[in-house]
């Protein structure tokens, strides 16, 4: 395909890259040292006069001159290592931020499992309600007061379920008439808070 003059040649980059992704530091050095001496072989190859016959109808192999066959292997060969410190680099982070980002998804599901915990578990009956007056979520403290399930109130309409509780009554303390869903109508005190994201 060209010997040294391929057009093929920035393949080489290809693995060089692709072992130092996989294996940050050797992976990558490993690989440009090989593609080095291979391309270092193929110019020794040309500097010998030795490559396929076919070659010779093109304008490659003139003369060949072993100060231009060593330059270009000392560019192509620095341009080799440094693909592969760059993508040894790239990867290490890669790595670091993977491992912030797993300890991050970790202190998130803790801090998850104790509002939940929290939440399930404290006296007072707490609901969340959102923009359009949907339930969202509400505690094993309001199955206690009202007698319904916490998991069947998300998403039904807070109007539906207890159309006497008014969120939009200013007040730190405010009554309402409830009705169980026994039947039985029982007066509660509430108060409501806007929560901003």
């Amino acid at each position: 395909t060209g010997s040294s003059h391929s057009a093929f040649s920035p393949l080489y980059f290809f693995p060089i890259i692709a072992g130092g992704l996989l294996l940050p530091g050797k992976g990558g050095l490993v690989a440009a040292a090989a593609a080095s001496l291979q391309y270092g072989f193929v110019l020794s190859l040309e500097q010998m006069r030795i490559y396929p016959a076919f070659l010779n109808r093109y304008d490659f192999f003139k003369e060949p001159n072993l100060f231009t066959s060593i330059n270009q292997f000392a560019v192509l060969g620095f341009t080799f290592f440094l693909a592969a410190i760059l993508s040894a680099i790239f990867a290490r982070r890669l790595l670091t931020t993977e491992a912030a980002l797993s300890d991050t998804v970790r202190s998130f599901d803790s801090l998850s499992l104790l509002y939940k915990q929290i939440f399930d578990d404290i006296a007072t009956g707490i609901m969340t309600i959102n923009d359009q007056n949907k339930i969202i979520s509400a505690n094993n403290a309001i199955g206690r007061i009202t007698g319904y399930q916490p998991a069947s109130l998300p998403g039904q309409l807070l109007d539906n379920v207890f159309p006497t509780l008014d969120c939009n009554k200013k007040g730190s303390r405010l009554t309402a008439e409830l009705v169980c869903q026994d039947g039985v109508k029982i007066i509660v005190g509430y108060s409501c808070a806007r929560l901003t994201f």
